[in-house]
């Protein structure tokens, strides 16, 4: 005998399924018609800078966290992104004018991850002049992606591996001729 609580979890269940399918469906038709685009203006300024390497500042925080539910380390984090930098050959903890900014957040169920590329910014008045010595580093690029993690710190770490993939592809691609 079937119950009926059982019946509509069961429908709920599948409708979910069928939703969180249909938003994965839409995000991958999304990435595949980013990637045929070339870089725009604003991504070539945003992104260029003659291939220089970068370090890192990685970030993870935690509310609402249920006892035994499973959350990347910011550790696991760091090791995902120097990882991924040092493959594509980005990677330097000397660059002091160049910081990809990695923050990832998890709040009971639900997670999101921002990716920002950073870059020195001064108050030049000319080429060689300058109002101040004062420079600092200011956001020119950045992504974001939230999602359902279903208690799984590797499918966080996975879809950190997208953002990553997704900052490479176009900073490759407008600085190719230095790369």
């Amino acid at each position: 005998m079937v119950k009926i609580g059982t019946t509509k979890t069961a429908k709920a269940l599948q409708q979910l399924r069928s939703f969180l399918l249909a938003i994965a469906m839409s995000l991958t038709a999304t990435v595949g018609a980013q990637e045929a685009m070339p870089a725009s203006l604003d991504d070539q300024a945003a992104l260029f800078t003659r291939c220089s390497g970068m370090r890192t500042a990685i970030g993870v925080q935690k509310k609402h966290i249920a006892f035994g539910q499973s959350v990347p380390t910011e550790d696991a984090v760091r090791r995902a992104v120097t990882s991924r930098l040092r493959s594509a050959r980005l990677f330097n903890d000397q660059e002091a004018d160049l910081l990809l900014h990695v923050q990832v957040h998890v709040v009971g169920s639900a997670f999101s991850i921002d990716v920002e590329l950073k870059k020195r910014v001064t108050d030049e008045l000319y080429s060689d002049e300058l109002y101040s010595d004062l420079y600092f580093l200011a956001t020119s690029w950045e992504t974001s992606s939230t999602g359902a993690h279903g208690n799984s710190s590797s499918y966080i770490i996975s879809s950190l591996g997208g953002a990553l993939d997704h900052f490479i592809d176009e900073y490759l691609r407008v600085n190719e001729k230095d790369c």
